[in-house]
């Protein structure tokens, strides 16, 4: 008898185990899509499963994939809790036939402490054989890799007539690692055709220590010709290169007050916000009735980070008005100034807000509030229709419960 027991346990635990093993295939499949949202669902979904099949079931689904689908599987490995089963399984997609995957691999157990893998990275990145969007991709996913050998054949890609897509991720890896050894490299493309490599390349001398970089992107700002993604890298190697001089910040007005591009536009709102540079008040202001609502976003955004730009009591009446996004910026400037005023206006918005934007800012916000009453709201809409709307309440939440409860380990994908 008590041999039938054991052996209709092992049946049941079996069939159970098969179960298991046969929803992780299915939902690995969705990984495979060619949709973004079917790739992401299935993201999230198998980031709450935290069982060791699902290594191998990621190792069959990842030999079919588009980039997209290869990046989220990689996160994926890097989730799982089981170190030791991890690395046989990255060591195994070193071998793969796309060359992105066998880099998303190659980088991560570099990351683990195999440095021999940087040797994988460096002959990708050397095989003339890829074109450059795929060679763009690659340096991507390499940030703040220290490794000589990868290095080296980052400096490599660094030519004077090198692709410009190429070049400016190059460029802002060479920023990351603070690779000093690629000065001559970098010096050497301020006459490339590109604005925006000129720009990068000038942003990495300010940062590696070489003055000369002022005057050069001064004048490839006021040239004109970057896009938004340039000017974020700029963004941050400004941060970086800190402080910043005077001629730069004074290009950057400049060139806000002329250009026409709305992306570029915000983008150089919020690089002077972010550098509360008081004489972009005046300019700043003019914008905010631009008929572009994000651009009037910003502006205000870059407006409440000025020094005496916006009084408190300009902000707190901003609350009452009907202009939802400004409403969350002016709650979201009072925040920083430790006035908890513009809370019930930015719950309020994120339940009935008028627009999905205008909600998925609101879930944003409230994770700056670090505030009990936020919890339950944001615990609502983890389940909303909108996709944007979900994955920012679900960020402020974790950033809420961890300083709410900072000696507790909250883990939302398995909660």
């Amino acid at each position: 008898m008590r041999a039938v027991v054991v052996t209709l346990a092992l049946l049941i635990i079996c069939a159970s185990t098969a179960d298991a093993s046969e929803r992780l295939v299915k939902l690995a499949a969705g990984l495979r899509s060619a949709e973004q949202s079917e790739r992401y669902a299935a993201y999230n979904a198998l980031r709450r499963e935290k069982s060791p099949a699902l290594i191998g079931v990621l190792l069959d689904v990842l030999a079919d994939c588009t980039p997209m689908g290869e990046y989220y599987g990689m996160l994926l490995l890097q989730q799982q809790p089981d170190r030791k089963r991890v690395k046989p399984a990255l060591r195994r997609l070193i071998g793969s036939k796309s060359v992105h995957l066998r880099v998303l691999a190659a980088a991560q157990l570099h990351r683990m402490g195999e440095r021999d893998a940087g040797k994988v990275i460096a002959k990708a990145l050397a095989d003339e054989a890829i074109d450059a969007n795929r060679k763009t991709l690659l340096l991507t996913r390499i940030y703040g890799i220290r490794d000589e050998v990868v290095q080296s054949a980052v400096r490599a890609l660094l030519v004077a007539d090198g692709h410009a897509g190429v070049l400016a991720q190059a460029l802002y890896d060479v920023y990351m690692v603070r690779d000093k050894a690629a000065l001559d490299a970098v010096r050497a493309l301020d006459t490339h055709a590109d604005a925006g490599v000129r720009a990068l390349a000038a942003g990495c001398l300010l940062v590696l220590g070489d003055a000369a970089g002022t005057e050069r992107l001064a004048k490839a700002i006021r040239a004109g010709g970057l896009t938004s993604s340039h000017v974020y890298k700029l963004k941050s190697m400004l941060e970086a290169a800190k402080p910043i001089a005077e001629a730069i910040l004074a290009a950057c007005l400049e060139r806000m007050e002329s250009e026409e591009d709305i992306n570029v536009l915000r983008a150089l709102l919020d690089l002077l916000g972010a550098q509360r540079y008081g004489k972009a008040a005046g300019a700043i202001r003019k914008l905010l009735d631009h008929s572009n609502s994000m651009v009037s976003k910003a502006a205000f955004t870059a407006l409440t980070r000025l020094p005496g730009a916006v009084t408190p009591e300009t902000m707190r009446e901003l609350l009452a008005g009907d202009n939802d996004a400004r409403r969350l910026a002016a709650a979201e400037a009072l925040r920083r100034a430790d006035d908890a005023t513009g809370l019930p206006v930015a719950l309020a918005i994120l339940k009935d807000g008028k627009s999905d934007a205008d909600r998925w800012e609101a879930a944003r916000v409230l994770g700056g509030f670090r505030s009990s009453k936020v919890v339950v709201p944001l615990l609502d809409v983890l389940m909303d229709a909108n996709q944007t709307v979900r994955s920012n309440a679900y960020s402020s939440l974790a950033t809420v419960l961890r300083s709410l409860f900072p000696y507790r380990r909250f883990d939302l994908a398995t909660t």
